[in-house]
C-alpha cells in the first residue's frame, strides 16, 4: 500500500467505535486508536492486561458517548492496558517505527495482525500483512561481497507460499510449491536448512556461490521468521567463516521520550511518535529505510 492509502484508511478507522477497532489475538485482544500528530496519523496499539481489564475497558467505552475522550482516558489508565505506539515513516510507504511501552506491550507482529483485520481485501482474495525487520545495509553488503555461503537456514510460514511461488529465484519458487502442498486450515512454520559439504573444488565453490544468491532471494521473502547463513570471506590469505543472523540484525535506535509536558499533562503517545519521526530524518538511517521500502 502507499502512504496516502494508509492515511485515508486510518482516518476512516478513527471514526469507528473502539469495539470495531478491536481484534482477537492469541493472548487476548488488540485495540487500535488512530490519532493525529502534526497532521499525519499514528496508532496507539493497546492490549488489556487480563480478562478483568478487558471487561473494564468495554464498560468504560460503552458508558462514554465520546469514544475518543474515553480512549484517551483509557490510555492514561496504565492499570488496564499495555500500550505501544506505531507510526509510518513520513515520505515512505510501508516502513513503520514502533515504541513499546513494556515487555508485555504489543509488538510489530501484533500491529501486522491488527492491520490484516482492519484492512480486508475488497476483491474477495486473501492476504496477510507481515512485519519484517529492516535488515541493515551493512549485513546485506557483507552477504553480496562474500565468497559464498556454506549453509543457510530459513523459517517461514505456509501463508507465504503463494508469494514464494511467484519469485524469480528457482529455489524460492520450488520451496513455495512445496509449502503449498502443506497448506491447511492451520498456519504451519516450515524450517529448511541448505548445506554445501566442505571442500575446495570448483564444483563446491560454484555451489557456495549459488547458495549465496539463494540466500539473497530468501531475504526478500515477506514474513520470514528466521534467516541465518554461514558466510565465507577471504581475509589476509585465510578463509574465514562468519555466521550471520539476518533477522537479529534489525535496525533499532534509542531516543529520549518525554511522558509529560510542562504543565504535567500526559503526552507519552505524541512524544513517542515525534521521537520515531525525528530519528528517521537521520540521513544514514533514512537511506537504509528507503532501500528496504517496498509497496
Amino acid at each position: 500500500m502507499t502512504a496516502q492509502e494508509w492515511e485515508i484508511g486510518l482516518g476512516k478507522l478513527r471514526q469507528r467505535s473502539l469495539q470495531e477497532r478491536t481484534v482477537p489475538a492469541s493472548d487476548g485482544q488488540l485495540m487500535g486508536r488512530p490519532f493525529l500528530v502534526e497532521e499525519e496519523y499514528a496508532v496507539a496499539l493497546m492490549s488489556p492486561r487480563d480478562e478483568t481489564s478487558w471487561l473494564a475497558v468495554l464498560n468504560q467505552a460503552g458508558s462514554d458517548v465520546d469514544h475518543e475522550t474515553s480512549e484517551l482516558e483509557l490510555a492514561e489508565n496504565q492499570s488496564l492496558v499495555e500500550t505501544s505506539v506505531v507510526t509510518f515513516i513520513p515520505g515512505l510507504n510501508n516502513i513503520f517505527g514502533i515504541v513499546t511501552g513494556s515487555q508485555a506491550a504489543p509488538k510489530a507482529s501484533a500491529f501486522a495482525l491488527w492491520l490484516t483485520k482492519m484492512f480486508p481485501p475488497t476483491d474477495g482474495s486473501k492476504y496477510t500483512f507481515v512485519a519484517d525487520p529492516c535488515v541493515s545495509k551493512k549485513m546485506r553488503e557483507k552477504l553480496v561481497r562474500s565468497d559464498g555461503v556454506t549453509s543457510a537456514t530459513v523459517r517461514v510460514s505456509t501463508t507465504q507460499a503463494n508469494v514464494m511461488r511467484q519469485a524469480q529465484n528457482n529455489l524460492v519458487r520450488r520451496l513455495g510449491e512445496f509449502m503449498q502442498t502443506l497448506q491447511s486450515s492451520d498456519e504451519l512454520q516450515v524450517t529448511v536448512t541448505l548445506t554445501v559439504p566442505p571442500g575446495q573444488t570448483p564444483t563446491k565453490d560454484e555451489a557456495r556461490n549459488e547458495l549465496r544468491d539463494h540466500t539473497r532471494a530468501l531475504l526478500e521473502i515477506p514474513g520470514v521468521d528466521k534467516l541465518s547463513a554461514k558466510v565465507l570471506s577471504d581475509h589476509e590469505d585465510r578463509r574465514r567463516r562468519e555466521e550471520i543472523n539476518f533477522i537479529n540484525q534489525k535496525l533499532s535506535v534509542k531516543s529520549l521520550i518525554m511522558t509529560r509536558d510542562d504543565d504535567g499533562r500526559l503526552i507519552k503517545d505524541d512524544s513517542a511518535v515525534r521521537a520515531i519521526r525525528s530519528r528517521a530524518t537521520d540521513e544514514a538511517l533514512l537511506a537504509e529505510l528507503t532501500a528496504a521500502d517496498r509497496t
